[in-house]
């Protein structure tokens, strides 16, 4: 019996859980996600600084200044970046500043160098300024307590700088999934071969690891393997001790059924369902070793196991990572081509897509025969619903985007 894709995703998911979570350094933690709320220690920036090169100045002597009027100041000291202020600002006096030195108490702005004109340890100020003005001030990104990044957000250059500004060193972070990809086939050989009749690259095994990596988490790919139920039962038992999740490529073919069923009851215990969706409809599930490791197998067909990574692996990385939000990257766009579908599947073709100025997202699915070639074209999966039979141009669905991509 058929089970729907809501129904086995559910059941895949049913029990993962994000993995423990633990203290890390900065740069170890790039590509993790966070398993709780970073708060600022501290104010960001921590200090009121110069914005620009000049005299840090009260705003009430220069107020009003101009050629004409030009207040006097008295130079009563200089500050260069890294340094405190030794004195505070008053009435009649400027302190020399440079970009990013530390604002000396007192002083509410900066006049710059441009609107100034030196007399010898004095300055005459020519350009009027307001408090504030040329001035960054304390706080004005973050201040002390408020939250730096939420719980699930993956971390990256970008707030690896902004964590660091706010003088954090470590954060508590879900690590990156260990993923091992398994490729079974006798006509399988590794990329770069030389094909001959019957034998066939396996492109399964780099694609998957691409996509686990394009997850956020770490690929360890195993294979391409012989259909050998003693070899594939040592190899899978080895892998379990760095795996938090196996992903077998093949393992639902009429060929590597028999092996895949009789090493999983071996190891643990794995079912295979037929799901309502096109390509990929042989689905299986199952947990390994006494850590009951999940393992999903997918189809041997490289777009069928595309779509399975998309719409059943994808989910369970982004769960495992501590991810707030496991959702296709869905939108809607204008089809541009008429499309007839089976009934009772849900279909999922390769397409490309455009953007008028109009603002309108269209999409085109691809046709070709050649399904591997449709990958590496497509931008997207459109997806026909079940009950949708045939869909006409100028009609809107949904597309699943790939990579992140934006229109």
């Amino acid at each position: 019996m058929q089970r729907t894709v809501e129904t086995h995703l559910a059941d895949v998911l049913a029990g993962i859980e994000p993995l423990a979570p633990f203290e890390l350094g900065l740069m170890d933690a790039r590509g993790c996600r966070l398993a709780e709320d970073v708060i600022a220690p501290v104010a960001l920036p921590a200090f009121s600084s110069a914005a620009c090169e000049g005299f840090a100045v009260t705003s009430k002597d220069v107020a009003n200044a101009s050629r004409e009027t030009a207040p006097r100041l008295l130079v009563v000291d200089e500050v260069q970046p890294g340094f405190r202020p030794r004195l505070a600002v008053v009435s009649g006096a400027a302190v020399r500043v440079h970009l990013g030195s530390a604002l000396p108490e007192g002083a509410d702005a900066v006049v710059p160098i441009a609107g100034t004109e030196p007399i010898g340890n004095a300055i005459d100020v020519v350009q009027a300024v307001r408090a504030g003005d040329f001035v960054r001030l304390a706080g004005t990104e973050l201040k002390s307590g408020d939250v730096v990044l939420k719980a699930g957000t993956r971390i990256n250059a970008r707030r690896i700088a902004l964590l660091a500004a706010t003088g954090i060193g470590t954060v508590v972070a879900h690590p990156r999934p260990r993923v091992v990809i398994v490729t079974i086939g006798d006509e399988l050989v590794d990329a770069g071969r030389k094909l001959q009749p019957g034998i066939v690259a396996d492109s399964n095994g780099v694609m998957l690891s691409a996509l686990v990596q394009q997850a956020g988490a770490v690929a360890y790919r195993v294979g391409p393997l012989a259909d050998n139920a003693d070899q594939l039962q040592d190899i899978l038992a080895d892998q379990l001790v760095r795996a938090d999740l196996v992903i077998l490529a093949g393992g639902v073919s009429a060929s590597a059924y028999e092996t895949t069923q009789y090493v999983a009851a071996q190891l643990g215990e794995m079912a295979i369902h037929r799901v309502a969706m096109s390509p990929g409809a042989a689905q299986g599930f199952g947990h390994l070793g006494e850590d009951r490791t999940p393992m999903l197998t997918l189809p041997g067909h490289p777009a069928a196991a595309f779509v399975a990574f998309e719409v059943f692996v994808r989910p369970v990385i982004l769960r495992m990572a501590g991810a707030p939000n496991l959702g296709q990257r869905l939108v809607k766009a204008q089809l541009q081509t008429a499309i007839t579908s089976l009934p009772g599947k849900r279909q999922f073709i390769p397409s490309v897509h455009t953007s008028g100025a109009d603002g309108v997202n269209r999409v085109h699915p691809l046709h070709s025969e050649h399904i591997t070639a449709e990958l590496a074209q497509a931008d997207d999966l459109l997806v026909v619903p079940e009950a949708v039979t045939d869909l006409n141009v100028g009609d809107f669905v949904d597309v699943v985007q790939l990579d992140g991509g934006a229109w």
